[in-house]
């Protein structure tokens, strides 16, 4: 291998030597037109980064040939890649596939695929800051290079654009100083394909020029340039501009850093969470049944005091069942991750279903529980075990913050292209000061349960989320007649729905649904 190429590949030391890819670029001609061309330099460090995996994986590998034919396979499918119409990671994707085809036709020993790709190695704490300087007046370079060593600083100096784009994933540097014009590409242009590319972890670019017109520093920045520095230098406030750069970087390194840690330990957290939780809930459900069952008299008469003693433990074990719940349930739904089962679905059996299942709660603190919703109709193209699980924590809720011997209404209606479903109760409500923390993880407001039940403050957050997952909204207003009126929007939809979820017969002392008219819905969104 090229000793040259070798010293950047593995630095050592911060002897001199000249640029080494200049000689790359002789024998392959830059595709004509301009989209072509746009695809070969937005391609290059691609280029860098595959030949440089390639010999540290195939250390004998003379790297002048890899570059080479990386470089013509580049320009061959120039054409191909110009007519891509796709992101920066599936651009640099199929470039990778190009340019690994073309070395595995040259190297027959090579079939698999370069991995971790934009990964580097931990940073050595001794390693002197990289500082990729392109300009192609070589008194300019030799000047820089000398006052960027004298600073203890490591410069790695190339002719032009072109070349900064095939040697930055080489380098990694830390700061780029890119001329603003240059005979192959220049400055401005280089800057853009640095931005897009995942390859060489967006250094700060300071861009040097001759040119002190207002416009062209403003066109720098616009190009993402971090600053600007007009020729001639003056060699203290050149170096001081770069220095402050430089720690602007460092300090950004370290916070990407701990956030990567930080990002890591969350996703332990939340897989510890998920476990315990998850091994939790079949005991604490397998209690509640129990208990039920005992409370029901199927085991014999139960005298006043035991009917006591089970309420409080119905009562326990249903809070920290809830608990669980919505701790699994917060740990695995995300806004941009969550999985929905989506199909035709109509939901007014559904509601019921919820009814039937939050009915003993209800009936407990001696509530009313109505459904006010038509038989059928209530079409919507949703994940109904989502849906209900929102329409459980709403009812729930209702009949934690509502005293006993009030109602609550489980509704539905249509109403032009929405399905808008809602809860209201006879509680208190909320302070309009503190509507804020509703639908907020860990939310809390002054008001409290009326039968001491806990909370854990996610439910609401929980629904939120699942809303907006199917691209619809939730609400909630104080009712002018007293209590909250919770509310949730969902497109509606035509289509042909599978059969809606049927609840089972209803236990003789269950609350009877009662068909009152529709509550007001004035000023709901």
């Amino acid at each position: 291998m090229n000793t040259q190429i070798h010293s950047l590949l593995f630095p050592q030391s911060i002897i001199a030597r000249p640029h080494p890819t200049e000689a790359m670029f002789h024998g392959v001609n830059i595709p004509a037109t301009a989209r072509q061309a746009e695809a070969f330099y937005r391609s290059l460090p691609c280029v860098g980064w595959v030949a440089r995996e390639f010999c540290r994986q195939h250390p004998k590998t003379d790297l002048d040939q890899v570059l080479k034919l990386s470089l013509e396979a580049l320009r061959l499918q120039a054409g191909a890649l110009s007519a891509a119409d796709s992101d920066d990671h599936e651009y640099e994707a199929k470039v990778m596939e190009v340019i690994q085809n073309a070395l595995r036709a040259a190297f027959p020993t090579f079939q698999h695929e370069l991995k971790n790709v934009g990964t580097e190695p931990a940073p050595d704490p001794e390693r002197r800051p990289v500082i990729l300087v392109a300009d192609d007046c070589p008194i300019t370079r030799l000047l820089i290079q000398t006052e960027l060593r004298k600073a203890g600083l490591d410069p790695r100096l190339v002719n032009d654009g072109a070349e900064a784009l095939l040697l930055a994933p080489f380098c990694r540097p830390d700061l780029i100083l890119l001329d603003v014009q240059m005979e192959r590409l220049g400055g401005l242009q280089t800057s853009a394909y640095l931005r897009r590319s995942y390859l060489v972890g967006h250094p700060p670019i300071i861009f040097l020029s001759a040119d002190n017109d207002k416009d062209a520093v403003v066109r720098g920045f616009e190009a993402g340039g971090a600053d600007y520095i007009a020729k001639p230098f003056e060699r203290r406030e050149a170096l001081a501009r770069i220095r402050a750069h430089l720690e602007i970087r460092s300090l950004q390194l370290q916070v990407e850093t701990t956030n990567a840690q930080l990002r890591r330990a969350n996703l332990a957290k939340d897989r510890l969470l998920t476990v315990t939780t998850h091994d939790l809930r079949s005991p604490l459900t397998a209690i509640r049944g129990l208990t039920q069952f005992v409370e029901d008299g199927s085991l014999g008469t139960v005298n006043k005091k035991q009917a006591e003693t089970l309420k409080q433990v119905l009562s326990t074990t249903e809070g920290m069942l809830a608990l669980v719940n919505d701790l699994l349930d917060v740990s695995t739904l995300d806004d941009d991750a969550i999985k929905l089962d989506r199909a035709p679905r109509d939901l007014a059996g559904t509601l019921r279903l919820v009814a039937w299942i939050c009915q003993p709660s209800a009936q407990r603190k001696e509530i009313t529980l109505r459904v006010e919703a038509p038989e059928s109709g209530l079409n919507a193209n949703c994940d109904e075990t989502r849906i209900q699980r929102v329409l459980e924590n709403l009812v729930f809720n209702a009949i934690k913050f509502s005293p006993s011997h009030t109602a609550i209404t489980l509704g539905a209606r249509k109403e032009g292209g929405l399905l808008r479903i809602f809860v209201d109760d006879c509680g208190p409500g909320v302070p309009e000061a503190e509507q804020a923390k509703l639908f907020t993880d860990y939310g809390r407001t002054s008001v409290r349960p009326t039968g001491g039940e806990s909370s854990t403050g996610l439910g609401l957050a929980i629904c939120k989320r699942i809303v907006h997952a199917h691209g619809g909204v939730i609400l909630m207003r104080n009712r002018t007649i007293g209590g909250a009126h919770f509310e949730f929007c969902l497109a509606a939809d035509e289509a042909s729905p599978t059969p809606p979820s049927t609840p089972p017969a209803l236990p003789a002392r269950a609350t009877r649904f009662a068909d009152a008219p529709m509550h007001e819905m004035a000023g709901a969104a």
